[in-house]
This record gives structure tokens, sequence and C-alpha cells, in this order.
């Protein structure tokens, strides 16, 4: 995937609408940091995307052309409201499989609850198949893949 296309995904994935929550969301609390920070998630328990370092150094160059801060982990227990009010928008790289327990579960919905952004890239759709919360988020759910099918690149002059 290009920077361009990575950038456009970004920002389109990013306005997705939270799900309903019963309780009535709050803004974050504000701090004074000089630039906003993002979280890259790519915890896999299934298929692992080879493109998944490439995605975190695209996303890496970014920030730093863009004024943001990245971190990456594929330590689910960082998924946690406590350490997740630090990020702007949390970004999931290609996750698989089942990746929360019940904690990381409640931590994501209460960091989308109070404000958190929220960019799903690619597998997003293809983990927490029985945390509907998180279907709802994402959208849906990843299926199978068509078939690969070639292409060609034409370069504008």
């Amino acid at each position: 995937m290009g920077l361009a296309s990575l950038a456009f995904c970004l920002v389109l994935m990013s306005r997705r609408p939270a799900p309903p929550h019963p309780a009535t969301p709050t803004s974050p609390s504000s701090t004074a940091k000089a630039k906003p920070k993002v979280l890259i998630f790519s915890k896999t328990n299934g298929y692992h995307h080879a493109c998944i370092p490439v995605g975190i150094e695209a996303i890496k160059k970014l920030g730093v052309e863009n004024g943001f801060d990245v971190d990456a982990t594929d330590d689910s227990t960082m998924i946690n409201y406590k350490n997740l009010k630090q990020y702007k928008a949390l970004v999931f790289l290609c996750p698989t499989g089942k990746v929360f327990g019940q904690d990381e579960e409640k931590g994501l919905q209460e960091y989308i609850h109070h404000g958190g952004g929220f960019v799903g890239i690619h597998a997003a759709a293809d983990c927490e198949y029985n945390f509907q919360w998180y279907g709802d988020l994402v959208g849906g759910y990843f299926k199978s893949h068509p078939q690969a099918a070639a292409g060609e690149i034409h370069r504008g002059r």
C-alpha cells in the first residue's frame, strides 16, 4: 500500500462513528502535549500479514511528515483506558483472531466512548468475531479474500 493510499485510509476510516453505548460519552481530559500521538496495534492470533512492519514504518513516516508521534505494539494489555487516553487515535493494523480478553474489550470501549479515534486497516475486520461491539465499530467482519488478480500501475505524467 502506498503512503497516499494509507493516508486516505487513515482519514476515511477514522471518521466512522462509534457504536451505541448506554452511557453518555464525555470528552477526554486534555493534556498539554506538543504533538498528538497514535498507537498502532498489530497483534495476530491467526494469519500474520507480512505487511505489518512496512505498515508501521509507513505510519511512522506519516507521523514525521504531519507532526504526530507513533507508538506500536502487539501487546493487548496496552489496550486499557488508562494507557489509551494518551493517544489521539488507535490504529488497528492487520490484527487477526481473538486478541482481547474482557479487560481489553472494556478498555477499548471506554477509550472510544470518551472520544478516542479509531482506524482499522485491512485485517482489522478479521479479529474479535465474538465481540459484537467491535464488529459494529469496524462495520463488519472479514469473510474471505477473493482470488488474487494481476494489475498494473500507470503513473500520470
